[in-house]
C-alpha cells in the first residue's frame, strides 16, 4: 500500500517580543532617563518551536470548537457496527474491541479540520497513489475480506472508488475496513463438520484420487486423509468418511496501539523509501490525539 502521509498543520505565528523600552519613574528619577549605567530588562528569547510541537499545539487549539466533533457521531457507529460483527462472528478469533476515539486520532492525524480534504477524504484513502483502496473496493484480498468486513458495508465499498474519494462517510468507513484488515493475521482454513455420522463410499473408475472424491461427496481431502490413511486407491476400494467443509478463519489481531497502528497502516518507518517515506511522527501524532480525548472524557466526567 502506497502509505498515506498525514497532513501538516499551518505553523502557529511565532509572537514578537519588541524590545522593552526605557520607562521613566519621575517620582524616583526625576527628569532624567535613569541611571546612565543602570541596566536594562531584557526578554529572552522565545524558542522555536518544532514543526511537530507545532502540529501539537494546534491540534489542542481546536478542541472544544465545531470542527473537533463533526465526525463522532460517524465515527461511533461505524466503530459499533464493525465491532459487533467482528465480536459475534464465529470465524473471528481473539477480537478486542476497536476504541473509537483511536479512528478519531487516526482521522485527525491524517488531515485534521485546515486540510483540503478534511471534507471529502478524512481518512486519505483514495489519495493519488494509493494502493489501500484496492483492499475495499476490488478486494484486494477476498478471504480475509470477506471474513472482516460486514456484508451491510458492501454496497459502501466494493466498486465505490468515486464515493470512497468524494464523500468523508464512504472514506471513513473505508479507512475503518482497512484497517482492520492490516490488523488482523492472515487467515487459515479449519474442518468444520456438518455432521458426526460415518459414512462410507465405494471408489469408482474415473476417481483420481482423494481430492477429486472429496469434491463428489461433501467432505475435504484430509478428512479422507484422517480416516483411510494415505493410500493408492483402486475402483472397489471402500473408505470412510464424514460430510465436512473447510472455513476460513481469523486466527488472531494484532494489537490497537498507535505504535502497531503506524506500522501497519501507514507505513513501517524502518521501510520507509524516498518514494514512500510515510510518517515518521505518526505514532507519536496519533498518541498524542488520543490523550487528549481521553483527558477530554475524563473532564467532562
Amino acid at each position: 500500500m502506497v502509505t498515506r502521509t498525514a497532513s501538516r498543520q499551518k505553523g502557529i505565528p511565532a509572537t514578537e517580543h519588541p524590545r522593552a523600552k526605557s520607562q521613566t519613574n519621575s517620582r524616583t528619577t526625576g527628569k532624567g532617563s535613569g541611571h546612565p549605567h543602570q541596566k536594562q530588562p531584557v526578554t529572552p528569547p522565545q524558542k522555536k518551536l518544532s514543526p511537530l510541537d507545532e502540529w501539537k499545539a494546534g491540534r489542542k487549539k481546536v478542541i472544544g470548537n465545531s470542527d473537533w466533533e463533526s465526525y463522532d457521531d460517524t465515527i461511533r457507529k461505524l466503530v459499533s457496527e464493525i465491532n459487533q460483527h467482528l465480536s459475534t462472528s464465529k470465524n473471528i478469533e481473539h477480537y478486542t474491541p476497536l476504541d473509537w476515539k483511536l479512528v478519531k486520532a487516526m482521522i485527525w492525524t491524517e488531515t485534521g479540520a485546515t486540510s483540503a480534504a478534511w471534507k471529502t477524504r478524512p481518512m486519505q484513502i483514495g489519495n493519488i497513489g494509493d494502493e489501500g483502496i484496492l483492499e475495499v473496493t476490488v478486494p484486494a484480498r477476498p478471504r480475509k475480506y470477506n471474513i472482516i468486513v460486514p456484508k451491510t458495508w458492501d454496497k459502501y465499498l466494493k466498486n465505490k472508488t468515486d464515493m470512497i474519494k468524494s464523500n468523508p462517510e464512504y472514506n471513513i468507513r473505508a479507512g475503518i475496513a482497512l484497517l482492520m484488515i492490516k490488523m488482523s493475521e492472515k487467515e487459515k482454513d479449519r474442518i468444520v463438520y456438518d455432521d458426526e455420522k460415518v459414512y462410507n463410499y465405494e471408489v469408482v473408475k474415473g476417481d483420481f484420487g482423494y481430492s477429486s472424491i472429496a469434491k463428489k461427496i461433501d467432505t475435504t481431502q484430509s478428512v479422507l486423509t484422517k480416516l483411510n490413511g494415505v493410500k493408492i486407491i483402486h475402483p472397489g476400494d471402500k473408505l470412510k468418511y464424514k460430510k465436512a467443509h473447510l472455513e476460513q478463519y481469523i486466527p488472531g489481531w494484532t494489537l490497537f496501539t498507535p505504535q502497531n497502528i503506524q506500522i501497519q497502516y501507514n507505513g513501517d518507518p524502518k521501510r520507509a523509501t524516498a518514494s514512500n517515506p510515510g510518517d515518521k511522527n505518526y505514532a507519536e501524532k496519533v498518541g498524542y490525539i488520543y490523550n487528549l480525548l481521553i483527558a477530554e472524557g475524563s473532564e467532562k466526567r
